[in-house]
């Protein structure tokens, strides 16, 4: 009798639990876990210069895709104050310019930034990639580390001249 009784206390507590386990919200990246803006600056340190920073992700498509809008204000990477720039669609799936539960890939060829590949890890929050050859000044590349959460984008740029010498900047911006 003990058994049967024990037996229908776990059923009843598995029950009672089951409707607030489907209701839980979903594990991974989805686009509304960054949907927002963020502002603040970016400086190198190597050319002490510096400028403005805006990042926005926007989502489409009914929040099933989103879109980076990005603009580095002051002379970046060397070249005139670039004018905003957003991403291609990202979209579900694998690859470039689509997300998973585990992040997103983003590649783009930019006229200010040149051509480049960005990897957001939900897990880690960690945003790494690089690129290079801006129309505006060919042969410089550049390598980003950072860390993007829904508080704050903070991240380091490391850059090669076409002449072999190297830079090193930080971005800093908050959520809006």
């Amino acid at each position: 009798m003990y058994r049967r009784l024990l037996a229908a206390a776990v059923c009843l507590a598995l029950l009672a639990v089951a409707p607030a386990l489907a209701a839980s919200k979903p594990k991974g990246f989805t686009p509304k876990k960054l949907a927002g803006s963020w502002s603040g600056t970016w400086s190198n340190q190597t050319f002490n210069t510096s400028g403005t920073l805006f990042l926005q992700e926007k989502p489409v498509r009914k929040g099933k895709a989103f879109e980076f809008i990005v603009d580095l204000g002051g002379n970046a990477l060397g070249c005139p104050d670039p004018a905003p720039e957003g991403t291609p669609v990202i979209t579900k799936g694998k690859g470039n310019n689509h997300w998973n539960k585990k992040g997103f890939k983003l590649h783009l060829n930019s006229p200010a930034y040149g051509a480049f590949t960005v990897t957001y890890s939900q897990k880690t929050h960690k945003l790494s990639g690089g690129g290079g050859n801006p129309s505006c000044a060919p042969g410089v590349t550049w390598q980003l580390g950072g860390k993007l959460t829904k508080a704050s984008f903070t991240g380091s740029i490391s850059i090669k001249l076409a002449n072999g010498q190297t830079a090193s900047s930080t971005l800093t911006a908050n959520r809006q």
